[in-house]
């Protein structure tokens, strides 16, 4: 029950924020598409609407012993639920949510204990709509200022002026891939003839190759992503219009934690994007999570090898001189537990093109304490190709 008192407060404070943003939400701003995608802030409140209706009807076949869980097809739903409301002006759609908040709201406390108990599908109704509430509210405050901050005018559109795809045509590379930011270790385990050379990707830096390894009968391409979100990002692009669709990245970061020791590991479920590319693939919102797929597949290597991990949230920011410690200070409150510069972008590119992908890091330098510790992190080469090995053989198993 405490995990359903817990989620139904948080529901109740996701839809108070909400509607105290409504109060003051400028007439200009009400109606106009990009707030979601294409949807107006308007449309936004009309799909909540339809969740909670959904959500009460859900509540009455549970309260009678229903035992059947209905799956949806998202994007029909929300179709269906936001035209069925097209007619009704601001203040009606404003209105009909909020008779709908209160009715959810009643008929959640009057559910018995021992049905909050045994029966968790209503914890995870309350855990959806809380968080979509949570996430919207979001995008319609960071509307408000969309059009004076360039970074926030995400376009949705999904073929862009200069499209990998056009450019770049598939090849004969494996479906896995490792990205590894260790050079010493790419060299050492693929150079000088080592491991099979598939082809080269360009930059006005010079050539950044890919190579295939075989791991356990399963063909593996490892490439350098390049330093920083930008870099990184495009790279990942490419290497997707090349053919690869599962990936693991492995490096260093930074530590918000001085007892996080150099070279132990860390695995991120979601990455804060204090970045500027991850902007252009999906719609403004705090963090972008790694595909639970990959992040499965790490610990279960990391389990098989006995290697103690922990599982956390990190800061990716673009400007590693203006780490700062009110931001540090910030970070380390809202759960992150390292600091880099890609997984954001990893992450968000990721899902606008539809692959798996997860990260892998080891503990580095130490931003937490008074004084920048640089602690040597670079010199751990054995921690470093032990990372890649382990990096390889989760992406394999993907």
């Amino acid at each position: 029950m405490a995990d359903f008192e817990t989620k139904f407060a948080d529901f109740r404070a996701a839809y108070d924020d909400l509607f105290a943003l409504l109060d003051s939400y400028p007439d200009d701003k009400r109606e106009k598409s990009g707030a979601c995608g294409w949807w107006s802030p308007k449309q936004i409140l009309a799909h909540f609407s339809g969740w909670i209706t959904e959500g009460l009807k859900r509540y009455g076949d549970y309260d009678s012993g229903d035992q059947s869980d209905l799956h949806y097809d998202d994007d029909s739903f929300n179709t269906q639920v936001v035209d069925a409301r097209s007619t009704l002006n601001w203040d009606a759609t404003v209105a009909e949510l909020r008779g709908l908040v209160r009715g959810f709201t009643s008929h959640a406390e009057s559910i018995p204990t021992d049905k909050r108990l045994s029966d968790i599908r209503y914890t995870n109704w309350m855990i959806g709509l809380g968080n979509d509430c949570k996430e919207h509210t979001q995008q319609l405050k960071n509307f408000l200022s969309a059009e004076s901050y360039p970074i926030l005018e995400y376009d949705p559109a999904l073929e862009a002026i200069i499209e990998p795809t056009r450019f770049i045509k598939p090849i004969d590379i494996p479906e896995n891939c490792v990205l590894c930011f260790f050079q010493e270790v790419i060299t050492d385990v693929c150079g000088d003839g080592k491991a099979k050379f598939v082809t080269n990707r360009n930059s006005e830096m010079g050539n950044h190759p890919i190579y295939e390894i075989e791991f356990e009968g399963k063909r593996v391409a490892i490439m350098h992503p390049g330093v920083g979100a930008p870099l990184a990002g495009g790279f990942l692009d490419e290497i997707i219009a090349l053919g690869c669709r599962k990936f693991i990245a492995c490096g260093g970061a930074g530590v918000l934690n001085r007892e996080i020791a150099v070279g132990h590991v860390v695995v991120p479920t979601s990455a804060v994007r204090d970045e500027g590319t991850s902007y252009h693939y999906l719609p403004p919102s705090r963090e972008v999570s790694a595909h639970p797929d990959g992040v499965a597949a790490i610990e279960a290597t990391l389990k098989k090898h006995h290697v103690s991990y922990i599982l956390g949230k990190t800061w990716t920011t673009d400007a590693i001189y203006r780490e700062t410690r009110t931001k540090m200070e910030r970070r380390k409150a809202e759960g992150c537990v390292t600091v880099e510069m890609e997984a954001s972008t990893f992450f968000a590119v990721a899902q606008f093109r539809g692959v798996t992908f997860a990260q892998i890091l080891y503990g580095g330098d130490d931003i937490s304490g008074d004084e920048w510790d640089h602690r040597d992190w670079r010199g751990t080469l054995s921690n470093r190709e032990k990372l890649f090995w382990l990096a390889v053989e989760a992406c394999a198993a993907l």
